[in-house]
This record gives structure tokens, sequence and C-alpha cells, in this order.
């Protein structure tokens, strides 16, 4: 290795008198302009977010995060779903469709029930059933039941004209996941759990990466789960792929105490690669209900059209 010579050094005494009046001059003037000050005191305001942002340790981060697993089921008899389609997104247009009134029951470990009711009459639109991989969905308007599996990747169904193919991006077990926010078991082999803060313009952060050990060296980041540090409350939820897209973004807003609990009365959920969002309001969670029998069960009703949703890509995971 070539050594670097040393260069010869400069000092300000070997600048000339007149350049070292023309500094002094120059400095004097800057002064005189700037009320003989080189700097000044902004006030500006720091959102409570900011301000009062607690301090969590690790494991106190992951007891908040685990301790949804107290909840074995929930319901509101008082919501509101509003769809947006994806679709033509590359042509720079969302297709946003009538919010809808309706109700949902969940149940651990994976059953969701969802019912969304017409306007005005509040008649049953659609009813939507999930369990496991089985997914069932009843459009009474025509009499139709559609039956597949939420692990497909593009459920499709021929149009009973005949004339064209529709396919069906909504899964019960994206609004379970995004209701009850969820972890990875920590002690399965290869996880690893990393924690970081951020801050934006509203609040501070902590936020939980769950991964898995790929071929070394790399990993692949499952779940990031964010904790606003002010309420130390679950504030958003974020899965992704092995190849480390975007499944599900989802945004937690306006916590309210129930039962212990802070419970999101807004979801929102971005699935780009179901091509679709979906904004979600609560009015009255209840904790733990005393649901009747039969509460996840949806059977063809008489006369009813039964039509199978195939699997169009193969399974997507999660």
């Amino acid at each position: 290795m070539k050594e670097i010579k040393e260069l010869p050094s400069f000092t300000v005494t070997k600048l000339r008198a007149p350049v070292t009046l023309f500094l002094a001059l120059l400095l004097g003037v800057w002064l005189a302009h700037s009320g003989c000050g080189i700097k000044k005191t902004v006030k500006v305001s720091v959102p409570a977010g900011i301000r009062q942002a607690k301090t969590a340790g690790f494991d106190e981060l992951l007891g908040i995060i685990q301790g949804y697993d107290k909840i074995a089921g929930l319901s509101c008899s008082d919501m509101k779903l509003t769809f947006t389609s994806l679709r033509k997104m590359e042509a720079g247009e969302l297709e946003q469709f009538r919010s809808l009134d309706g109700y949902i029951l969940l149940q651990r470990p994976d059953s969701t029930h969802l019912v969304l009711l017409m306007p005005i009459t509040s008649s049953r639109f659609l009813d939507i059933l999930s369990v496991g991989d089985s997914l069932s969905m009843w459009y009474p308007r025509k009499n139709e039941f559609y039956e597949g599996k939420n692990s497909a990747k593009i459920l499709a169904v021929e149009d009973p004209s005949g004339t064209k193919e529709f396919t069906v991006p909504l899964r019960g077990s994206h609004i379970f996941e995004a209701i009850f926010p969820q972890g990875v078991a920590l002690n399965a082999p290869g996880i690893w759990v990393g924690v970081e803060q951020q801050i934006d313009k509203k609040a501070s952060y902590y936020i939980l990466s769950f991964s898995k050990a790929g071929t070394p060296p790399r990993n692949h980041t499952l779940r990031k789960i964010w904790i606003e540090r002010a309420g130390l409350t679950i504030a958003r939820q974020q899965v992704f792929t092995d190849e480390g897209q975007v499944v599900s973004d989802i945004i937690y807003s306006n916590q309210r105490d129930v039962e212990g609990f802070a419970m999101p009365q807004d979801i929102h959920i971005e699935r780009p690669l179901d091509g679709y969002i979906l904004d979600l309001n609560f009015r009255s969670w209840r904790i733990n209900p005393d649901l009747e029998g039969g509460a996840f069960e949806l059977k063809p009703p008489p006369e009813a059209r039964i039509i199978p949703l195939r699997d169009k890509g193969g399974s997507n995971a999660p």
C-alpha cells in the first residue's frame, strides 16, 4: 500500500493583512444585519403523542401483543364496512363501493361470521362465514351460495350468464387477522424478534419485527407490529411474504377501553396483492360474548344455487 504523503500545512497567519481585514469587515456587516446575534429560538408545538411517550421494555411490549390472547371471542352489532377495489390502480383509478352497515362475530382460533345489510331495509345483503380454511358466502338477492378456500390465491367464479368470470378477493380470514393482532410463536425454531423505535409528526412508536431464519445470512421478515408509545397500544400491523412484499398493512385508530382492552373503533386494511382496501368502523364491541349455538354455521337455504369458487392461482399464505 502506498503511503499518503503529508500535505503542507496552511494557517491563517499566512493570510495577507488586506484579506484578513476584508473578512473582519464582512463579519461585522453580517452581525449588524442579524441583530447582533447568530441564532434565534423558534417555538414549536410538540404533539401529545410525542410529548407523552412512555418507556417500555422488550418483555412488556411482547406482553401487550400476547394480552389479546385472553380474548376468546368478539362481537359488534353495529359496524360499517367500506370496500375499495384496486383493480384499476395501474390506470390511476380506485373503485369505492357504497358503505354498508352490518354486524360481526369472531371466535378463536379462526372463525369469522360477517353479515352486511341492505341500506334502508336492513335486510341481508351478503352473509360471509370463515372457519379455518373454509369460506362460505350467501347472496340472498339471487339465492346463490358460494363455497371456496381462504388459502386460495385467486378465488374465481364464472358468471351465471356464461359471458365472463369474476373474482372474490375478500376473505373472512383477512378480517380475523386484522382484528386480532397476530404475533408469531416465539418458541418456534428459527424465529427472531427485534425491536426498534421510530417517530413521525404525530407520535413515537416501538416496532417489533418478527422474522424467521433463511439461508445464511438472510432473514425473512414475517410481521411488524407498531406500538404507539403514549398509550402503549397497537397502532399498526404489517404482514410480508418471504420476498418482502406487503401482504397486509393494517392501521388501528380511535382506541377505546373495552373491559380492560384497547379496542380500535376504526381499522384500515390494505391488501395490495389481493387488490383491495377495507375500512371498518366499529361502534359497540363486546368481549367474550355468550354466543348462541350455530353462530358459526352457514348452510345453503332451500333451492339455493351452489356455486364453487375455483382457485386460479394456488395457495396464498399467509
